[in-house]
């Protein structure tokens, strides 16, 4: 009976701990460079073996993004990117919405 009172809070305990400690990783990349006329392209790409990138938003949805190719939404595989320009020169944050959650990355 002790055994038992002991042995299924640690097992309880060892399944929280991991589900805590599991944290998601952002299945995609993203790199800001500078662009043709002083903007800036943003390069997202797909660290996952298959990405749904259904939205993109620089700088809160303040900045416009006046080219996307390929269009989004877009289905990436491994290593396949989509690459946004805006006449923006400054790109401080990128937030990806994709199909296993959203992200925010940010720049200096």
């Amino acid at each position: 009976m002790k055994l038992k009172n002991i042995i299924i809070p640690l097992v309880l305990l060892m399944l929280f701990g991991a589900t805590v400690c599991a944290a998601e990783k952002s299945p995609v990349e993203v790199k800001v460079k500078p662009g043709a006329n002083a903007g800036v392209l943003v390069s997202v790409t797909s660290i996952a073996h298959i990405v749904t990138i259904q939205d993109v938003k620089l700088n809160r949805g303040r900045t416009a993004i006046f080219n996307s190719s390929p269009q989004l939404p877009t289905i990436l595989k491994f290593g396949q990117s989509v690459t946004l320009a805006t006449f923006n020169p400054t790109v401080q944050e990128v937030e990806v919405q994709t199909d296993k959650g959203s992200w925010s990355f940010k720049f200096k």
